[in-house]
């Protein structure tokens, strides 16, 4: 029969005879020690019995041999440019036991039955109580109409009109590229000096031809005219 010993907060495969090294103990030399048993088997491992986290009862019972320690270990720990150097050296120390018998309860247990844990009794669904009060605090789902997409051109395609220039002209109800078009050099430049003189510095000279050329949807003559231009500006 072999177990699974709980040794000193490791777990250990052991059977009768084998001798174990583990975490230093609190008993001398000869003396008995019985260690618990988290899982019982069968040397061919066909039936088991496993525990709940231990199996109740049954225990490796084990003779103390000897204390011993295991090899130095050097730790060397250093600071760059602290001037920092310090050698350390550690050994653990362990005792040797040797596992003399696997007790399982008294009787040899009937392994077909363990390993089965109870049932666990099936969770009564959660039925909600609904109150008067509670319906009547319920507020009226509002459906959300969606918003009409917006009816202006994307002026930004005009060259030296900007995002916020574009803003600036739509909210002067320059909207659409015809309207541009149509409007003066002279309403777009009012428009520009109104909003200050970070917007004043442009130049709206070419605007309504380019915008001529977007509204009738001759972008290649647009394309063409700009390569002409300098940000937006007739080239000197």
């Amino acid at each position: 029969m072999i177990a699974v010993a709980h040794i000193g907060g490791h777990q250990a495969i052991v059977q009768v005879g084998d001798v174990l090294e583990v975490d230093r103990l609190a008993f001398a030399p000869g003396d008995t020690v019985t260690f618990e048993v988290m899982l019982l088997s069968e040397p061919d491992g066909k039936g088991f019995t496993a525990g709940q986290p231990v199996v109740a009862g049954a225990g490796v019972v084990a003779e103390v041999q000897e204390h011993t320690r295991g090899d130095k270990i050097r730790v060397y720990k250093m600071q760059k440019r602290k001037r920092y150097r310090k050698t350390l050296g550690h050994r653990s120390e362990y005792t040797v036991v040797v596992v003399k018998e696997i007790k399982t309860s008294g009787a040899t247990p009937d392994f077909s039955s363990f390993g089965e844990a109870p049932a666990k009794p099936a969770k009564k669904p959660a039925v909600a109580t609904v109150t008067p009060a509670a319906v009547a605090s319920e507020k009226p789902v509002v459906q959300s109409t969606p918003k009409a997409a917006s009816k202006g051109d994307d002026l930004t395609r005009i060259e030296g009109v900007g995002p916020k220039i574009a803003d600036l002209l739509t909210a002067a109800g320059y909207e659409t590229y015809a309207s541009v078009s149509a409007a003066t050099v002279a309403d777009l430049q009012a428009v520009l000096d109104e909003a200050g003189p970070r917007y004043s510095v442009h130049s709206p000279a070419t605007w309504p031809e380019q915008a001529a050329l977007a509204a009738a949807g001759d972008f290649s003559a647009l394309t063409a005219l700009q390569e002409q231009l300098k940000g937006g500006k007739e080239a000197a």
